[in-house]
């Protein structure tokens, strides 16, 4: 009888795909009550898919798209993905090559489209949804060899091109056209003290607000990948831009206010500095007010603004990533805050770098490390939503350091992988963005979990907080009052709500499956529930216009 029930207890374990030998490897680690709750995008770095989950790491939505993204993916305020695609002919063998804008539905149909990919120009990691609708683009061009040169370039280069960065901006036309409305260029401020014979020669000391044309790429003077510019951020209040460029690990903020020509100047717009510098900060050595000693930023990722009304609203945040870093390589996130007045001016003393000395707040911890790509992100509540991107991880931490969620990526290059196996490698992520409930872009939007994107998935003992499941219900809007009973439940359900238009009742069993869906009012207000079997269902209440209200945790006897 022992043999047979150990037998028996073998072929159960083998039949849940060795559950109870393995150890989980990816998808959904953590989620706590702190964690932020809302749903997170994000695209594999060598997939063509793109997902949505929700905190229980379910996915509630995806995209699909001819090529693998070129980096960046961001949603928009009507619920389009905004996808950035790798195409070719591409430049250079580097990382970030782009080329192509994509904006698809959330039915997944492609709506518009624009390469920048050729001999002279190629899109790369990451672009800036407008709040008119343009779209600013990060995108390489090429400069000859003898135009290096002139511009004061060390004579010593091997290479053909240059390719220094730029920015356009985009008004997107039709399907697949676009006018470029602006621009600015990193070689329209340069300056250089080699060769008193060539442009731009003067003090690089008594010009912050210039960049150092002979700058080695990250050390690597034979790379012709000059700036390695890989995040790019708007602030709206002081209509300004913030750009990270990992090569030269350091931040740059300058004036959109500019027409072109002024930002191809010394002079004009909001600032009356035209496209120059208007502060830069990560390493002073760069414009000779520091040494090495005094390098902050490491090949740094994903520079942004924290919005107003957050903690910390108006500094700024960044995922440090380490590389050559002193005396070993690790990983940060760091927030600075920049001296800066309400009109938008930085101060900097006369031989000074730009303050501050050190970051207000730093988070890093044990084996936490990406060589490239990462991000970081503030959350409304406060915390800080980390894509250590190498390793497809993503987590949440609070100030204090502490984990409120966890969730590695399980997509790989040939597709979601196998729960428990382990050594899935290849799941990098460029970056990963957290959109609340509340989110413009989801009004309408169904929203339902599906299953995790892993295969063969741990059985689920996860609870979504805040505004979803919960032991009691939450209302978003506090003059709302809802009234879901009997809980646990017989035969039929009553729910009442003082809403003018009725609401929406969708029950969801816990396979993400909507079995019922009704429009209820005060006079139809009964859910039946006698051809739904005993067991757990959660039930979504939302608004005539689709507005999500609440979700409660429900029990069928």
């Amino acid at each position: 009888l022992i043999l047979v029930m150990r037998i028996l207890y073998i072929l159960l374990c083998l039949s849940i795909n060795t559950i109870c030998f393995s150890q989980q490897t990816v998808g959904l680690f953590t989620n706590s009550p702190s964690a932020f709750n809302g749903y997170t995008l994000f695209s594999p770095m060598i997939s063509n898919f793109t997902y949505l989950i929700d905190n229980c790491g379910y996915e509630v939505h995806q995209w699909q798209s001819p090529f693998r993204p070129g980096l960046a993916v961001y949603l928009m305020d009507n619920g389009d993905l905004l996808r950035t695609n790798r195409v070719g002919p591409t430049p250079f063998a580097g990382g970030g090559l782009g080329g192509r804008l994509e904006r698809r539905d959330w039915n997944n149909n492609l709506v518009w489209s624009y390469n920048i990919a050729d001999s002279t120009q190629h899109q790369h990691h990451d672009v800036e949804i407008l709040p008119n609708g343009n779209i600013l683009v990060l995108a390489w061009e090429s400069i000859t060899r003898a135009e290096a040169i002139a511009n004061g370039k060390n004579p010593v280069i091997s290479f053909n091109l240059i390719w220094p960065d730029k920015i356009i901006e985009l008004q997107p036309l039709g399907t697949d056209s676009a006018a470029i409305v602006w621009q600015w260029r990193y070689w329209d401020h340069l300056i250089q003290d080699l060769d008193s014979t060539k442009a731009n020669f003067g003090v690089i000391a008594d010009h912050p607000e210039l960049i150092d044309v002979n700058l080695s790429p990250l050390g690597q003077p034979t790379t012709s990948d000059w700036n390695h510019s890989n995040g790019i951020d708007y602030n709206p209040v002081l209509d300004q831009i913030l750009i990270s460029s990992r090569n030269q690990s350091e931040i740059y903020i300058i004036d959109h206010s500019t027409t072109t020509a002024e930002a191809a100047s010394h002079s004009g717009g909001n600032s009356g500095k035209g496209g120059d510098f208007l502060y830069r900060w990560g390493n002073p050595e760069n414009y000779d007010r520091g040494t090495s000693a005094d390098k902050q930023l490491f090949a740094q990722h994903n520079a942004t603004w924290i919005p107003d009304g957050y903690d910390d609203g108006g500094k700024i945040l960044v995922f440090n990533n380490g590389v050559n870093r002193q005396p070993t390589n690790y990983s940060s996130v760091d927030i600075i805050n920049p001296p800066v007045d309400a009109s938008g001016n930085y101060t900097i003393g006369i031989t000074q770098a730009f303050a501050p000395a050190a970051p207000d707040w730093t988070f890093f911890d044990q084996g936490f490390f990406s060589v490239n790509v990462s991000g970081a992100q503030a959350l409304p509540n406060g915390n800080v939503l980390i894509c250590e991107g190498f390793k497809g991880n993503i987590f949440e931490v609070d100030k204090t350091g502490t984990r409120h969620w966890r969730y590695i990526s399980p997509v790989t290059s040939t597709g979601p992988v196998t729960q428990g196996i382990p050594n899935a490698t290849g799941n990098n992520l460029f970056r990963a963005e957290r959109y609340g409930p509340d989110f413009p872009g989801f009004v309408g939007k169904t929203l339902t979990p599906i299953a995790p994107i892993e295969l063969n998935p741990f059985p689920d003992t996860c609870t979504i907080y805040n505004d979803s499941i919960m032991t009691t219900i939450t209302i978003i809007e506090e003059s709302l009052e809802i009234k879901i009973f009997p809980n646990p439940i017989d035969d039929y359900l009553i729910i009442e709500a003082n809403l003018p238009n009725g609401c929406i009742a969708t029950i969801v069993d816990l396979n993400g499956r909507a079995i019922i869906q009704r429009k209820l009012n005060n006079t139809q207000n009964r859910l039946s529930f006698e051809d739904c079997p005993s067991g757990m269902y959660f039930i979504e209440i939302m608004d005539s216009n689709h507005k999500r209200l609440a979700i409660k945790k429900l029990l069928k006897r």
